[in-house]
């Protein structure tokens, strides 16, 4: 073989390394897929504006083996941590809320593929309700800050956050700062000494009530059975007499149709009770913890300090009522939900256990591969 066919056959395999490299190699390791990215935990975006903070760490033991049961490998996609934090700025009146979330792999090709999506959706909330508490979106798409995933938008204190934190919150206290401890599957932190996160989350989690069925006049042959008696006063009453506008007529309901009624104008009530964000009018500070235990099952603590005896006693009211409506909707996917709440002084503590799960997410990859094979 000639020096110059030696040297062609060189260059080829040069040529042929170098674009695996480019090709192949690289991109791996630029969409994380080689190795790991960084972790950015929820914690590094906490200010000394903060009043709360949720973070999730997906990845626990537990976790992974339930999610890789049946030889799937889903914990791979998990990210090492994701969350948010609101902030609410010295004078009270605009809240800021950062989402953030930390990706294990893929965290670019994350960003390509769903950036303009997240932009169009941005713009669709501008245009039309927008959403409750955020004004202005203050990253226009998905935004890449230290090193994290994030989308941030801020909204304006409203009256009726002010009036309800002001009845039950009526002085304002020095801030407490708020710190996660880390290394939780599920971590919220809230502090509340003078209703600040009242004005920072309230929007969040308020229940409005349902518009009330509109109640029409009967028409037709039911219109002439009803109205004879008020036709023949009508047709009484003297021609040069004012008009007066008829009173509307009360007419007794049916018991089904009075139960529906009832139950209609008191579904923000029984909303609101099964929503622990009443615990703020409550308590002073709400933290809430959530990790797998050894069998297998997954445990929600939550510690409120109330401000006062009487406060400890409706907030355990509250969790109870939580509890039983958690249990309830749980039941349907199997799932059962147990626990108690006990009073320490003006330290209130739930717990809420959620049995099942294991199972449940077993018999969903079950249905997944047997979908998967038609």
């Amino acid at each position: 073989m000639s020096r110059g066919c030696v040297i062609a056959l060189v260059v080829f395999g040069v040529s042929v390394v170098s674009l695996v490299v480019l090709l192949v190699i690289v991109p791996l390791y630029v969409f994380d897929v080689l190795d790991s990215a960084p972790r950015i935990p929820v914690s590094s975006f906490l200010t000394d504006d903060t009043v709360a903070a949720i973070a999730v760490d997906p990845n626990h033991e537990a976790f992974i083996a339930m999610l890789d049961q049946r030889g799937s490998r889903f914990s791979w996609f998990l990210p090492h941590e994701a969350g948010v934090v609101v902030d609410l700025d010295p004078a009270r009146n605009k809240r800021t809320v950062t989402f953030a979330g930390s990706p294990k792999h893929l965290g670019p090709a994350f960003m390509m593929m769903f950036n303009e999506a997240s932009k169009a959706a941005i713009q669709a909330a501008e245009q039309e309700e927008g959403t409750p508490g955020i004004d202005t979106w203050l990253t226009r798409s998905l935004t890449r800050e230290k090193g994290a995933i994030v989308l941030r938008g801020e909204g304006a204190v409203d009256e009726e956050s002010e009036a309800l934190a002001g009845k039950h919150w009526p002085e304002v206290a020095p801030r407490t700062p708020v710190k996660l401890e880390g290394g939780h599957a599920i971590e919220v932190v809230m502090q509340n000494h003078s209703g600040e996160a009242i004005l920072a989350l309230e929007p969040f989690y308020r229940m409005e009530p349902e518009p009330a069925e509109s109640t029409e006049a009967p028409s037709g042959a039911d219109a002439e059975t009803v109205e004879p008696a008020a036709e023949a006063e009508a047709t009484d009453d003297s021609a040069d007499a004012p008009e007066v506008e008829a009173p509307a007529k009360v007419t007794s309901l049916p018991e089904s149709e009075a139960a529906e009624t009832d139950e209609n104008t008191g579904n923000a009530e029984a909303a609101e009770e099964q929503s622990a964000g009443p615990l703020l009018e409550l308590a002073s500070e709400l933290k809430v913890i959530g990790d797998f235990t050894e069998a297998g099952d997954f445990k929600l603590v939550v510690t409120a300090h109330a401000k006062d005896q009487a406060s400890a006693e409706e907030s355990k009211k509250i969790l109870d009522v939580v509890r039983d409506a958690s249990a309830t909707d749980a039941k349907e996917n199997e799932i059962t939900v147990t626990g108690g709440t006990t009073i320490a002084g003006d330290v209130v503590t739930g717990e809420f256990i959620y049995s099942g799960f294991k199972d449940r997410v077993g018999k969903w990859l079950d249905e997944m591969q047997r979908s998967q094979k038609f």
